[in-house]
């Protein structure tokens, strides 16, 4: 599988606070969809099943791969159908500011009436940083905003997009990641699009399953499922054989290039500085004693 999954996280749900650090510096853009996003695909027709909670209409994923970084961009519209997926209204949208901007286009409210509000702006989003691994010593910098949609009622549709903008300052022009359509039976129309810009090499590949919908161009790779069914997944069998529905790009051509790439970070951290307190340490160490070895 591609060294990470694209950093492409939106997640429909409560908020689970637990343990959180208010986050004073991160902050959410509002602006409109880039000009190289396609507009959402048509809502497809269908009932959705008599114990659902949520009916998804539609989920699109959209990645453009530029000497800059990548940016992605995602929209989604679903329904809600119980009182129990009410709390799917609080809209969570993860990034890391760090290397990166969040950038939401649009949260709007079909209403069982046939009324449509804009939502955005008129609740302030709710910025939190957790650190779920620190105890492992893994720091991720991951934050979250929260959209809070006020008004939500059974019957209504909610229907948002953002984009997310990445950029390594450890890969400097190179990127890579992953794209995946859901693997158990969903319903919804699904849509993965990756795109590069003029003078980028980008290497990608889908798994077999997907060979036969997928629209490939030079620069474009755009995949559409409707309505998936569940992946056949092997039973018991090691996990690199249950690899499905999957799209992995990489500017790297190998191992090597990937070596290269960080050696040179490397090689700076391995040189000491002229006034670096390890070397004092250095030097109380030699005085200790005479003995060469």
């Amino acid at each position: 599988m591609a060294m990470r999954r694209a950093l492409v996280w939106i997640i429909v749900g409560a908020a689970t606070i637990g343990s959180v650090v208010h986050a004073q510096t991160a902050k959410v853009a509002e602006g409109i969809a880039p000009k190289w996003a396609l507009k959402a695909p048509e809502l497809p027709v269908g009932d959705p099943p008599t114990d659902a909670l949520i009916q998804a209409r539609y989920a699109d994923t959209q990645v453009r791969v530029s000497k800059s970084g990548q940016a992605t961009f995602f929209a989604q519209r679903f329904k809600i159908l119980r009182p129990e997926a009410l709390s799917a209204a609080n809209l969570r949208f993860v990034w890391r500011p760090a290397s990166g901007q969040l950038i939401v286009h649009a949260i709007r409210l079909y209403r069982k009436d046939g009324s449509v509000s804009d939502m955005l702006g008129k609740v302030p989003f709710q910025i939190i940083q957790r650190e779920e691994n620190i105890e492992q010593a893994i720091l991720t910098g991951l934050t979250t905003a929260v959209f809070a949609v006020p008004g939500v009622d059974i019957g209504d549709e909610l229907e948002f997009s953002a984009t997310i903008t990445e950029r390594d300052p450890t890969l400097g022009e190179k990127s890579f990641g992953a794209l995946q359509f859901p693997l158990v039976e969903v319903d919804g129309a699904y849509r993965l699009r990756l795109l590069q810009s003029e003078g980028v090499k980008l290497n990608r590949t889908t798994t077999p399953d997907l060979v036969s919908l997928a629209v490939n161009n030079n620069d474009e790779l755009l995949l559409t499922l409707d309505y998936p069914k569940s992946a056949n997944l092997p039973q018991g069998a090691p996990g690199r054989f249950g690899f499905r529905r999957l799209i992995e790009y990489s500017s790297f051509d190998g191992w090597a290039d990937i070596s290269t790439t960080f050696w040179k970070h490397f090689d700076v951290a391995s040189k000491l500085a002229p006034n670096s307190a390890i070397r004092v340490e250095i030097a109380k160490i030699a005085a200790m004693t005479t003995d060469p070895e």
